[in-house]
């Protein structure tokens, strides 16, 4: 009862990013199942152009309110992990005219499991995923100036201007080649 009092609680912008969230967050795990993450990440830069989303993204929405309202219809979509919720913020932040940075990070437990983690940072701050995310180490990062780029160790220039390729991830679906993943 408490849930649905929050949702008739929200403005109707709000309502409507919340829907808009959610279709995108299945669309993605969508997405995901049936392409290589390379391909994937080139749509979500495609889909992340900045741009009015007219009245269904206020201006006036932050880049929390607009992560609150993603992680509100990821925790009701079942088996939504942080690749979705990461890339979903990715497009909507930018959509929204917010510079939005997409981390992907891995680290090893005290068993020597792998894990992975994807997390989306706004103005340095962590929106999504910004849990314990000082544990990883990225990978990845795409965002900002539309371009994917490897850790600053995987450069021998550094991250700077200069857009690079970035590490060598396998095609196939990230989701798949990790099990322990974090939320």
């Amino acid at each position: 009862m408490l849930k649905l009092k929050k949702f008739w609680n929200l403005t109707w912008p709000e309502k409507r990013l919340l829907f808009r969230a959610a279709a995108w967050l299945i669309w993605i795990r969508i997405v995901l199942l049936v392409l290589p993450y390379r391909r994937v990440q080139s749509l979500v830069q495609r889909w992340s152009a900045p741009k009015s989303l007219g009245p269904l993204v206020p201006w006036s929405f932050g880049p929390a309110r607009i992560a609150y309202l993603i992680a509100a219809a990821a925790n009701r979509i079942p088996g939504t992990n942080c690749l979705p919720r990461a890339l979903v913020a990715r497009i909507l932040l930018s959509r929204a005219g917010h510079p939005a940075e997409l981390h992907i990070g891995v680290s090893k437990t005290q068993e020597g499991k792998f894990e992975a983690h994807a997390w989306v940072e706004c103005d340095g701050q962590a929106v999504i995923g910004g849990s314990d995310i000082g544990r990883y180490k990225a990978i990845l990062r795409t965002g900002k100036d539309q371009g994917t780029r490897g850790t600053k160790d995987q450069e021998t220039k550094g991250l700077g201007d200069q857009k690079t390729k970035g590490p060598d991830l396998p095609e196939s679906n990230i989701e798949h080649s990790t099990s322990n993943v974090q939320r």
